[in-house]
């Protein structure tokens, strides 16, 4: 029996405990640095499943690992399970309703699956371990806070990932791909400036505020934006006003930056500018600023020739296989879309593929689920997000595909895509990942020429490429006090 086929019967084998996990994880819904109970959840499934498991890894209490196996290679699976906040909705609903749980948050991002898809895999790798005798060691790696907290970032500062030969990701999606270069350099840090309080009419002039010096940064870089590249991003949320009385000069204010460009090199030399503008709003209201690093992810390193292994496994998995019950959910979720949301998919599959994207825009126009694979060289890099799988990207190679797991143009980050989190098709859209990422695994494990190669580029692409290292030595993950 070949690899792909043991694979298979592996998944096939697990898959009730897989979804039932999914679905507990999608129940929790817990936000960055908080997935206590699912953290503990996993580490549970995973020893009853033969893995050596270790918890609070790289620093962070919700991190952990399961391994399995003996010896080279080290194939490692990254997995998430954390929440966002303000997302709480019904599964299965297609009015925006709250799930009755005792939260507010939901899986807007789809990473209960994202976890399940990843753990079925490493399942799937250690079953085919045993099943042939070969020497080899799986892992799976429990990864908090990918929202908001970019954890493996901080897991790589820590050197958790240096035991792997190579790792597998995914993210559950619309589409089906082996994702390209999609994620933008980011830098997150907190500016809090320090004045002196005053009555606002009897003695103005005693005042030195630092909302205003807020306000002043904010026009600083809000100038800064004709004169950085096109493709730079610069966020900011004001997360301290300094208090609710006008009578009163505010003796403190925050507010939060998030940067983003291709590179982290050129996210580095924005962020400079960015603290300069600060300094100078601090004089300008003879006020003081603290400048609080919080977080970054970098941009993805590609490996083709480990792509080029996902890419194969993706073709002989095929689409996932969808029924009528899932095209009758998909169109009436999709009735609750916002006008401008249909045909987005599409429209991305152009911008990526050119003209054979264009085809399978078209292929797709009258169905509610994407059933379409475009292949696998992109014509253009397009960056619309950041995620933290990008760090270890730089340290190790990473291959990372994307899988449709619901109704196509699904916004990310929308209670409708909660609303799908525990449909079928999310739950066959997962163990087809598992599928293809642990024949990936364990195509990797019979041919150690390609690991060979794998590094070959790895090396190649750092030596042109070097990573610049983001993260402040003086820098501690923003863990929440318990």
């Amino acid at each position: 029996m070949d690899y792909f086929e043991i694979v298979k019967q592996s998944v096939h084998s697990h898959q009730e405990m897989l979804c039932q996990l999914s679905d507990h994880i999608w129940d929790l819904a817990e936000t960055k640095f908080e997935e206590y109970q699912s953290s503990d959840f996993y580490c549970r499934v995973l020893e009853e499943n033969g893995f050596a498991v270790q918890r609070g890894i790289g620093g962070l209490p919700t991190a952990f690992k399961g391994s399995f196996g003996t010896g080279k290679p080290v194939i490692g699976y990254l997995g998430e399970f954390d929440a966002l906040p303000g997302l709480d909705q019904k599964a299965g609903s297609c009015i925006q309703e709250p799930s009755g749980n005792a939260h507010t948050s939901g899986h807007g991002c789809g990473h209960h699956i994202l976890g399940g898809g990843a753990f079925g895999a490493a399942l799937a790798l250690k079953d085919y371990l045993i099943q042939t005798g070969r020497s080899g060691t799986v892992i799976f790696y429990g990864c908090p806070a990918e929202e908001g907290g970019s954890g493996k970032a901080w897991m790589v500062r820590e050197h958790v990932f240096d035991e792997c030969d190579t790792l597998f990701s995914w993210h559950p999606g619309n589409t089906n791909m082996v994702l390209p270069r999609i994620f933008l350099a980011s830098i997150q840090s907190v500016f809090t400036f320090k004045g002196v309080a005053a009555h606002a009419a009897a003695c103005p002039h005693l005042g030195r505020s630092a909302l205003d010096a807020v306000e002043l940064m904010n026009v600083g870089v809000n100038f800064l934006r004709e004169h950085v590249p096109t493709d730079v991003k610069m966020h900011y949320a004001i997360t301290d006003a300094g208090g609710n009385a006008a009578n009163i000069v505010q003796a403190h204010a925050s507010v939060l930056y998030q940067l983003r460009a291709p590179r982290m090199s050129e996210v580095n030399s924005v962020y400079e500018r960015v603290k300069r503008i600060a300094q100078g709003a601090a004089m300008m209201t003879d006020t003081t600023v603290e400048v609080k690093f919080n977080r970054c992810c970098s941009d993805q390193r590609l490996i083709p020739a480990l792509d080029e292994i996902v890419y194969e496994n993706l073709l002989r998995a095929g689409p996932v296989p969808v029924d009528q019950q899932d095209i009758d959910f998909a169109r009436e979720i999709r009735k609750t879309f916002a006008p401008d949301v249909f045909d987005s998919d599409a429209r991305d599959l152009a911008k990526r593929y050119g003209k054979e994207g264009a085809k399978c825009g078209q292929m797709i126009q009258d169905r509610e689920i994407v059933d379409v694979i475009p292949p696998l060289e992109t014509e253009a890099e397009v960056s619309f997000a950041s995620s933290d799988v990008g760090d270890v990207s730089q340290v190790k190679p990473v291959s990372q595909i994307m899988v449709s797991c619901f109704a196509k143009d699904t916004p990310a980050h929308s209670w409708q895509l909660v609303a799908q989190g525990k449909k079928p098709l999310a739950h066959k859209a997962m163990l087809h990942t598992s599928l293809v990422l642990g024949a990936s695994g364990a195509r990797l494990m019979e041919d150690p020429a390609l690991l060979e190669k794998i590094q070959e580029q790895f090396d190649e692409s750092c030596q042109k490429d070097p990573y610049t290292w983001p993260i402040p030595a003086d820098a501690q993950p923003p863990l929440p006090t318990r």
